[in-house]
């Protein structure tokens, strides 16, 4: 029998399965090949085995009751962000220090990393906010790049004992602000240097480094509609060209119209900008459903088109959504 290593990697990242364990799995099953094809093949057969029941597992779990939690999220609400979650078991250590991603969850265009965190003996970990320094790159499954992106951080509730005061629950967001990348199956290298008590790196609380690769879900949580209709904005012409909606969030896209696109978009940047925009969310009940909060408002003057983010008030399904009013108009997104 033929061991097809190619394929058994296909195989086994499609279970999700974090970088040390793939490692070590991948020493096994080399130190088998040197007895003989039959004795690997049993090997491989095994680990897939294993990692199946491994991912059904933590499947199972369900979504991280901190993001339920932040999300604000009812037992039905937790059932439509779970299909957007990735239960992950990565470990990292450095400087005394452990750093586990225990779950991620994304739609097309943000993405949320759940991280603990566990500080070296002696450093107290009691802040509201920390931050790490970080380098992150990403290529979608159809091999585009990532260019543009926004990082958040939070300081979650943690569901540990904390009596030693060195642990953090923090969640870090992404946001991809433009172009053709999204996040659906993307492969994700994330690389964080040092935990800070600001986002400036200027107050360094834990020194090291701690590097991963992960692999988000493919399946999208959202519907992504195409309008192509005008929009009036503060007296200027654009044309909203496509409307994302997912339990995580909304998204709207416009490209330049027949006036100039940056006096166009001006007004949004300004303290008024969700006024101006203005999301809501019409559901099929007739229920509407307004934005929490801007996640992000960017604008490509050279690409002539923008795209905006925003939390909305409640967790969506998007089956149920009817209509979405922006910038004054309203538009059905009924399949």
């Amino acid at each position: 029998m033929m061991f097809d290593e190619n394929l058994y990697q296909e195989t086994i990242s499609a279970l999700h399965a974090s970088e040390d364990t793939l490692s070590e799995v991948m020493n096994m099953t080399h130190k088998t090949k040197r007895r003989g094809s039959l004795r690997t093949a049993a090997v491989l057969a095994a680990v897939i085995a294993l990692l199946c029941c491994t991912a059904a597992a933590a499947a199972a779990l369900g979504l991280d009751q901190r993001l339920a939690e932040y999300f604000e999220a009812t037992a039905e609400q937790e059932e439509l962000l779970a299909t957007a979650a990735v239960p992950m078991n990565i470990v990292k250590r450095d400087s005394g220090a452990v750093l586990r991603i225990e779950q991620v969850i994304a739609d097309r265009y943000c993405a949320a990393v759940l991280i603990d965190f566990t500080a070296p003996e002696g450093t107290i970990l009691d802040q509201d906010y920390y931050a790490f320094d970080r380098s992150v790159s990403a290529t979608s499954r159809d091999g585009v790049k990532m260019q543009t992106y926004g990082i958040g951080w939070e300081v979650l509730p943690s569901n540990t004992e904390n009596e030693t005061g060195r642990h953090a629950a923090i969640l870090m967001t992404i946001h991809s602000m433009d172009g053709e990348f999204n996040f659906l199956g993307a492969k994700v290298k994330l690389t964080l240097n040092g935990l800070y008590r600001d986002n400036w790196g200027e107050e360094l609380v834990v020194p090291g480094r701690w590097s991963c690769t992960f692999t988000l879900p493919e399946t999208d949580p959202g519907r992504l509609c195409t309008v192509n209709e005008p929009v009036e904005i503060e007296g200027k012409n654009a044309v909203l060209t496509t409307l994302y909606v997912s339990p995580l969030s909304l998204t709207c896209e416009i490209k330049q119209g027949t006036d100039d696109l940056k006096e166009t978009v001006e007004p949004i940047y300004s303290d008024e900008g969700k006024e101006i925009i203005a999301p809501e969310i019409t559901l099929q009940s007739g229920e509407t459903i307004g934005a929490a909060d801007s996640l992000f408002l960017i604008t490509k003057y050279l690409d002539k088109r923008g795209r905006y983010c925003f939390r909305m008030d409640e967790i969506l399904d998007p089956e149920t959504v009817s209509s979405v009013a922006v910038f004054g108009e309203t538009f059905s997104v009924e399949s």
